[in-house]
């Protein structure tokens, strides 16, 4: 496989320019590998040599940097002044960068209260199809100058460009987090989404809710609560009360502080940022959803005994799935398996055969017309 790894946004926007017959693909470090899948004769275009942060503002609540900076290295420079990034990215310790984490537009738990990745991107840098170098949005929260630019460049995958330098908003991060765990019975989709109406009714603000798809009848909830220190205590207190009301009394308790570990009560939150949850062999697979669609989502693409998450308070559903068993999915060609979206793990698809680009047939047309204007000459592999 071919590889290229420019040094500058220069020599990036030199390679696009080349005359060669072969599309380009670009990555960061190969986090999540199956979002940007190898196709046909493409150059692979490794971006983790443009790093760095380039302007940091913490008064302001912005952050600048290149693509290729590791989600750690920012993280690290927001920890000393109290902030984060609230999207909650995936993969930081497997060293993805800011440039995936754009790219793949992949949120995690923190999603439910803090957003996606979109509502945290206000300017970008990238290289459209004939090398220009071409900027989008600004440095300021608000902003409504020109073409949303740095909106749909998240989630493309590199498909409509590479970027070379990102301008993020950032927040403020909690003083304190404390975990609640509650196991459910019954059927595990319908009794998961009721847990979600359950904390809307009891006014459970939680920062997360992620629900573990344990077996058939089933699961187990995990809700992540955050503020200041004496207002998480209370509000973790008559959470597990509530809870402890509607379950019964041994279905709900608090996990501490954060608590990570090994056993059945550890809190999940490092499984989920790490997605060590994902047996080997195994496909990590992503599919968006709603409070509407999930149940049936559920229903047709997990089987008991398969790791499943209900992520982001019923919003997105993470499964582990064997790549037969995608295929199988993907194969009945109906709305729901279509929005299964591979990240990392196993390869799904068999040597020779098409490669889906992850986009919604409702979304084809933009798609196709931004493509046509980003990069009317196709150098970039789909």
């Amino acid at each position: 496989m071919v590889e290229q790894r420019p040094a500058s946004a220069e020599q990036l926007c030199e390679l696009v320019r080349e005359g060669s017959d072969a599309s380009l693909r670009f990555v960061g470090v190969g986090t999540k590998p199956l979002l940007a899948p190898p196709a046909g004769n493409a150059v692979t275009v490794v971006m983790g040599t443009l790093r760095g942060i380039t302007e940091y503002r913490p008064s302001e609540f912005t952050l600048s940097a290149l693509a290729g900076t590791p989600l750690t290295e920012i993280s690290d420079a927001l920890a000393e002044n109290g902030q984060f990034l609230p999207f909650d990215p995936p993969l930081v310790r497997a060293g993805a960068t800011l440039g995936g984490a754009i790219a793949s537009g992949l949120a995690g738990p923190g999603r439910m209260h803090w957003g996606g990745v979109r509502d945290y991107v206000l300017e970008v840098r990238c290289v459209d199809g004939l090398g220009r170098l071409v900027r989008g949005g600004g440095r300021v929260v608000k902003n409504a100058a020109g073409f949303d630019l740095p909106k749909l460049m998240v989630g493309a995958g590199g498909r409509l460009g590479p970027l070379v330098e990102v301008t993020l908003k950032i927040f403020p991060r909690p003083l304190a987090r404390h975990t609640v765990a509650v196991d459910l019975a019954g059927p595990a989709p319908r009794s998961a989404l009721e847990l979600v109406g359950a904390c809307r009714e009891d006014a459970i603000a939680c920062e997360a809710l992620e629900i573990e798809l344990l077996g058939a009848d089933r699961c187990r909830g995990w809700l992540r609560l955050a503020g200041a220190e004496h207002a998480v205590a209370e509000r973790t207190r008559r959470a597990v009360g509530g809870l402890r009301a509607r379950y019964g009394a041994a279905a709900a308790e608090a996990c501490g502080e954060d608590v990570e570990g090994d056993g059945s009560r550890g809190a999940p939150w490092r499984r989920l940022e790490d997605w060590s949850w994902v047996p080997p062999g195994a496909v990590a697979v992503r599919a968006p959803s709603s409070l509407r669609a999930t149940e049936a989502l559920v229903e047709r693409c997990w089987r008991p005994g398969e790791p499943g998450w209900i992520g982001a308070g019923g919003q997105q559903l993470l499964l582990a799935l064997s790549p037969q068993r995608l295929s199988e999915l993907w194969s009945g060609g109906d709305e729901l398996t279509a929005r299964l979206q591979p990240v990392r793990g196993a390869d799904p698809w068999p040597a020779g055969a098409p490669r889906p680009d992850g986009v919604a047939p409702a979304a084809r047309a933009f798609y196709e017309a931004a493509r046509s204007a980003l990069d009317p000459n196709g150098r970039f592999a789909r």
